[in-house]
């Protein structure tokens, strides 16, 4: 099961805003999967068209955390990601470290977790969705909601695919 919240980056693909002031959980030292490294572009579904402008770079920071650009039209965003394990769910937690305007202000929302999962080429990443999980909670509260939701279907918004570009 290669299911990792790796590409929370996409998180701000799928959702466009990060959630949380606090993590959901702190770094676990687990490793990053050298597969979701690279440069990744929207795989929009047959009928709809490829949106201009959009990609996804995911860099190895660390042995266990990701450095992810994401550009959609003239909008950048910077994150830092790293696998988890919540229970029994394996996810990526992503923070929202700066755009193109610099650094995130400390008092704006930084956090996210995502579902990824990697097929050949092609990733899904599905966002959480706070509407199952709660908007205002932190700390040991927010891990608690995870938790008990983590058997229903919604707790993760629907996904969103990139494909990988070729090099050449």
């Amino acid at each position: 099961m290669q299911r990792f919240l790796l590409f929370l980056f996409v998180i701000l693909l799928c959702v466009t805003a990060c959630e949380y002031k606090e993590p959901l959980s702190e770094k676990q030292n687990i490793s990053i999967d050298p597969a979701l490294l690279g440069l990744w572009e929207p795989a929009p579904e047959k009928n709809e068209p490829k949106p201009a402008g959009e990609w996804m770079l995911a860099l190895k920071y660390s042995d266990t955390e990701y450095m992810i650009h994401y550009q959609t039209g003239s909008d950048n965003m910077y994150f830092r990601a790293y696998p988890l394990k919540v229970g029994e769910i394996s996810c990526m937690q992503l923070q929202l470290i700066g755009n193109g305007n610099g650094p995130l202000a400390k008092s704006e929302p930084a956090y996210q977790i995502a579902s990824v999962t990697l097929s050949g080429d092609e990733v899904t990443i599905r966002m959480m969705n706070t509407s199952t999980v709660g908007r205002d909670l932190s700390g040991p509260a927010l891990r608690e909601a995870f938790v008990k939701n983590a058997k229903r279907p919604d707790l993760f918004r629907e996904p969103v695919k990139f494909k990988r570009v070729k090099k050449g």
